[in-house]
């Protein structure tokens, strides 16, 4: 049976947000394929610099899993094939409500400090190999879309690199 959300797609039309609701079955296995092609998408219709802080990645199939996300290995294997295979998207990614620490803290080596009142202090660090994808490719995205890249740079300071 299919979950309501699962692989669907929304925009905003006021925002001109999209939502993609990434299906468990993606997830396990390890198929991108659709939120690249969305991704694609946006930049075609938006432009890559309109497409900054545009998307949100959800992943359905664990609302009842009581581990958070950046612990989940599928979740985490997904995002970092994601992430090599578009290594801007944390340009893409809404930092609405921290969204985009935490959907990017899945590509991260995270350590939980402490747990305290069910909130936990984390250390996130996020591996030289994959902070160095992610500055090569936002450096020649800049490069070949004419952005200026200290103003991205600017917009990626939440970023743990």
């Amino acid at each position: 049976m299919r979950n309501s959300t699962e692989g669907l797609i929304i925009m905003d039309t006021k925002t001109k947000d999209f939502i993609y609701d990434v299906s468990k079955r993606e997830i396990m296995k390890c198929n991108i394929s659709k939120v690249v092609d969305l991704v694609n998408h946006m930049e075609n219709i938006m432009g890559f610099k309109g497409c900054n802080e545009k998307l949100n990645i959800c992943f359905s199939g664990y609302d009842d899993d009581p581990r958070e996300i950046y612990t989940i290995p599928e979740i985490r294997a997904y995002m970092k094939k994601l992430v090599t295979k578009k290594p801007y998207i944390p340009y893409f990614i809404t930092k609405k409500d921290g969204f985009r620490a935490v959907i990017m803290s899945c590509i991260c080596d995270v350590e939980i400090l402490k747990t305290e009142k069910g909130v936990n202090s984390l250390s996130i660090r996020m591996p030289k190999d994959m902070s160095e994808i992610i500055i090569k490719g936002l450096i020649l995205s800049a490069e070949s879309n004419n952005l200026d890249i200290p103003e991205m740079r600017e917009s990626m300071k939440d970023m743990p690199f």
